[in-house]
C-alpha cells in the first residue's frame, strides 16, 4: 500500500498506482516485497521510514527506475 494511504485524509490517486507498480517490479526482479514484516504496524513504520535495500545483479538503471517508482509522496 502506498505511503500516503496511511493519511487520515488519505486520497487514492495516480502515484498509489505509481508505488504499486514500483513494488510488483521490485519483487518480480529480487524474489521479494520491498518491504516484509510480521506486523502491520512494523509494516507501516517500515514504508514510511526505510528505503528498501539496493538490488544486486541488476543494472544501475533497472535500480533507479525502481527506486524512482517507489519514491515516497507525503503530501
Amino acid at each position: 500500500m502506498a505511503p500516503e494511504l496511511f493519511l487520515n485524509q488519505a486520497i487514492y490517486s495516480f502515484e498509489s498506482d505509481i508505488w504499486s507498480l514500483g513494488c510488483i517490479l521490485y519483487e518480480m526482479v529480487s524474489g521479494k516485497p520491498p518491504f516484509v514484516s510480521g506486523s502491520l504496524k512494523e509494516l507501516i513504520t517500515m514504508i514510511y521510514e526505510q528505503t528498501p535495500a539496493k538490488i544486486e545483479g541488476i543494472s544501475s538503471e533497472l535500480n533507479d527506475l525502481l527506486f524512482g517508482l517507489l519514491e515516497k509522496v507525503l503530501i
